[in-house]
């Protein structure tokens, strides 16, 4: 980079350094005392007819021809006299005074090019020889105002003088813009690196400000930006995730000590023969079987919940009517209520309609339904399954008479790891995944959840499944 920088300021400096020189020399050259007529610029300003006469010499005894030529002649206010050679004649001539020009017409023939002279009346004369493929063919006369040449001279010097002038603007201007985008690019350069030594550290709050309409480097800056934004959101993700980690292991800890506790005091009563009749020993193992099953809760509902988390989570539809999914369900279920010792009532309508379910998982979410009503109802209130049919849904409920949920907390009890009030939490266990695993279930079926509650009187929780 400074290399480069280094040879593009030589370049420019050698290049005003010479055009500098070049107005000195331009500068000196123009205040000599040149002769008043200048051969080279009296064929650069005369190269229209020159040229005319030239690739026109064997059609100018044309009458048109002429015509054209004086009318040449006449712009630029000059006369003529052309002389063939072979003919030893005047062809044309337009010169007021051809005595004297006759009279010296030898001179103008035995003298090469560039014979110039200047007349009384302040005009130049000046002959040129024509040739053609080597072949000297034609001897032509120019008489004009010296002016025309001193003129002409003058804006010629006037014209490089210009074109000087502007290469020197554009010389500047290139270097001055040269100068700004290295300036430029030397703090852009700057900025990205800092930028990307922030994001090396991990400094990741701030987002890169940065004008992105006028810079080469937008794009940088632009996936920079992108960049920061993946890695906070990744920093933060894994953050929330070590976060989740620690509550379920801190949930998973409370929650199995209450039943394991329970199993243990249980067991040694039998162990002690505390119990000494048949029907206590009977209740003793239903409360162990019935401790048992909250364990196999609690350990299910963090296998369902790491399946959703990490996309494992699948779904395996069949198209089965619905009155059939709902029968073999309240089969399940029956197990469940009598290990609870839980009193239920079913309101199942017959709904003759066709769903694409994964059967297995309804069941789940359904299942779900009924524990999380069952922890918090009082056993002497009865707990409602029932069935409901609308436009493009079927519908499975779950009605309890329980302790209810805010309204504040209704929004919230689908979220991973909620759980409404902590001190019912403790009471009553819970790992805080079966209500957002149901959520999870009907989301894959496109369905939806709703929520009905009441504190102190009861909850209403409907599984929406989509009609074929």
């Amino acid at each position: 980079m400074k290399k480069f920088t280094r040879i593009h300021i030589s370049f420019f400096l050698l290049l005003i350094i010479s055009i500098f020189f070049s107005i000195l020399i331009s500068s000196s050259e123009f205040n000599k005392n040149k002769p008043i007529y200048n051969y080279n610029n009296f064929r650069l300003y005369f190269s229209d007819i020159i040229y005319y006469i030239e690739n026109n010499w064997e059609q100018l005894n044309q009458q048109n021809k002429f015509e054209e030529l004086s009318h040449m002649l006449n712009e630029k206010n000059t006369e003529l006299k052309l002389f063939d050679i072979k003919t030893s004649n005047f062809v044309f001539s337009n010169i007021k005074d051809t005595k004297f020009i006759n009279q010296h017409i030898k001179t103008y023939l035995f003298f090469d090019k560039n014979v110039q002279e200047i007349l009384s009346d302040k005009k130049i004369l000046i002959s040129e020889m024509l040739f053609k493929d080597d072949h000297f063919y034609c001897i032509a006369i120019f008489i004009f105002d010296k002016e025309i040449i001193i003129n002409y001279d003058k804006s010629l010097k006037n014209y490089f003088k210009s074109m000087i002038i502007i290469a020197i603007i554009i010389s500047i201007y290139f270097l001055y813009n040269f100068l700004i985008v290295r300036i430029k690019l030397k703090k852009t350069v700057d900025l990205l690196k800092l930028e990307m030594k922030k994001i090396s550290s991990f400094q990741l709050k701030e987002s890169i400000n940065y004008n992105f309409n006028d810079n080469i480097f937008s794009e940088c800056f632009y996936e920079l930006e992108r960049t920061r934004e993946t890695l906070k959101d990744s920093i933060e993700n894994n953050i929330i995730l070590e976060e989740n980690r620690k509550t379920i292991i801190n949930y998973l800890t409370h929650d199995l000590k209450t039943p394991i506790t329970s199993i243990r005091a249980l067991t040694e009563g039998l162990l002690d023969n505390i119990v000494k009749t048949n029907e206590k020993r009977e209740e003793y193992l239903k409360s162990i079987l019935s401790k048992t099953f909250e364990i196999e809760k609690l350990a299910n509902d963090l296998f369902n919940h790491s399946n959703f988390s990490d996309s494992r989570f699948k779904i395996e539809k069949k198209e089965v009517y619905f009155d059939e999914l709902v029968n073999n369900i309240i089969i399940n279920l029956k197990s469940i209520f009598q290990t609870y010792e839980f009193k239920y009532i079913y309101e199942i309508k017959k709904i003759k309609k066709i769903v694409s379910v994964d059967s297995f998982r309804i069941e789940q979410a359904v299942l779900n339904l009924v524990i999380n009503s069952i922890k918090y109802s009082d056993k002497k209130k009865e707990l409602k399954i029932f069935t409901e049919e609308n436009e493009n849904y079927c519908v499975i409920g779950v009605e309890d008479q329980g302790i209810g949920i805010s309204k504040e907390d209704i929004p919230f009890i689908f979220d991973v790891f909620y759980r409404s009030e902590k001190s019912r939490s403790k009471k009553f266990g819970g790992t805080g995944l079966g209500l957002s695993i149901v959520k999870s279930i009907l989301e894959a079926h496109e369905g939806t959840v709703s929520v009905k509650s009441i504190i102190a009187k009861g909850t209403i929780i409907k599984l929406y499944i989509p009609i074929i």
